[in-house]
């Protein structure tokens, strides 16, 4: 009788297992159809001038006295660490 119930377990995992490979092309067409979608779009949001590799446009350009002036604003920013706050008395009255 056990052999009876093993052959049961055993045909409905292989019925399963079946459905299951069945199932899965329409899920991950679904899927692979807007795969890495976010990134692209990320990607093309960051791209300043798309047509500067064509040489199309004129590029963009700073003035030479602010780009010195930002520049050497952000390499003093590192000469003192940020300022620190003390926190009293957290999640109280």
């Amino acid at each position: 009788m056990k052999t009876v119930y093993t052959r049961i377990a055993v045909l409905s995992l292989v019925v399963l297992g079946a459905t299951a490979c069945s199932v899965l092309p329409e899920v991950q067409s679904r899927t692979d159809a807007t795969f890495g979608l976010s990134v692209r779009q990320a990607m093309a949001a960051q791209v300043a001038n798309p047509a500067a590799g064509r040489g199309e446009g004129a590029p963009n350009r700073v003035d030479a006295q602010v780009a010195i002036s930002a520049l050497t604003r952000y390499r003093e920013s590192f000469k003192s660490p940020p300022p620190t706050f003390s926190v009293i008395n957290v999640g109280g009255q």
